[in-house]
């Protein structure tokens, strides 16, 4: 992890940690030049969970800048690394010969945002140049849409809320045709990306981190006056089932004539036990 930020020039400039007997405390500030961080400390948390995680919506901006700022993400870029994260590539975001190719290159300032509110994520990325086949167009736009964090027995889920919005940025007046394409096909593509549900059940705990249990899922989230506070618990390894009982088959010579005569019968006693008659 530490590798990218020294390459992007983005390690925090500021990092304290601190322990007790029951906990390990770490606080992580970075910003750069023109740019915001909290204006103050994190909401004060009192549950303890295994993992209390809290991001300033400024993070998003701040390392937003430092790894998308003037970086063109294609669409073959777009549907590896889906590959790669998800597991799947949703059908409009998989490039094909029957597609056009296209590409969007982020903007240099605020490439990528994030605004924390009553539990809504709201999220928007800024493009300044586009291109379609043949066709490119080099406006600034801005493509959001806003999610609810809800907690489910699992974990966590975020649903829309309302539709992907596609607009122009500073642009006054009306569109051209090419303007309206372009923001058809952008949210179309991006309706695909930004889908109407995300669930997750916990992240799987992977070598030694997995001593403490199969994954860890969100117990509680909280996004509220621009900070997001997640607690997330360790779920206690599941218990492997036992293995059947294995089955002796003892192997029998079928040309042992003792071996196959039938179990002799149970010895009678008492007056019934006279031997039968002879005949």
């Amino acid at each position: 992890m530490k590798y990218p930020l020294v390459r992007n020039g983005s390690l925090p400039q500021r990092m304290s940690f601190s322990s007790t007997n029951q906990e390990l405390v770490a606080h992580i500030l970075r910003w750069g030049v023109g740019q915001l961080s909290a204006n103050g400390p994190p909401p004060a948390t009192s549950t303890p969970w295994d993992i209390t995680a809290q991001v300033h919506e400024t993070a998003v901006v701040n390392y937003g800048e430092a790894f998308l700022s003037n970086y063109t993400l294609t669409d073959e870029n777009l549907a590896r690394m889906l590959k790669e994260r998800t597991g799947e590539v949703p059908a409009e975001l998989q490039p094909s010969e029957d597609k056009d190719p296209w590409s969007i290159t982020f903007a240099d300032f605020v490439p990528v945002r994030a605004k924390f509110q009553d539990n809504i994520v709201s999220l928007a990325i800024r493009g300044k140049r586009f291109t379609r086949g043949d066709q490119k167009i080099n406006d600034l736009i801005e493509i959001a849409a806003a999610y609810r964090v809800e907690l489910t027995p699992n974990g966590s889920k975020l649903l829309r809320v309302g539709d992907v919005t596609v607009d122009y940025v500073g642009r006054k007046g009306p569109q051209g045709a090419q303007q309206v394409t372009f923001k058809t096909f952008l949210r179309r593509k991006f309706e695909a990306l930004f889908k109407p549900e995300f669930e997750n059940e916990g992240m799987e705990l992977t070598g030694k981190a997995s001593r403490i249990g199969d994954k860890l899922q969100t117990k509680h989230a909280v996004f509220q006056n621009a900070w997001a506070t997640v607690g997330m618990n360790s779920v206690p390894k599941t218990p492997k089932a036992a293995k059947p009982a294995a089955v002796n088959k003892e192997f029998v010579d079928p040309n042992d004539r003792a071996a196959n005569l039938p179990p002799a019968l149970p010895a009678v006693t008492g007056e019934n036990s006279a031997s039968p008659p002879l005949l």
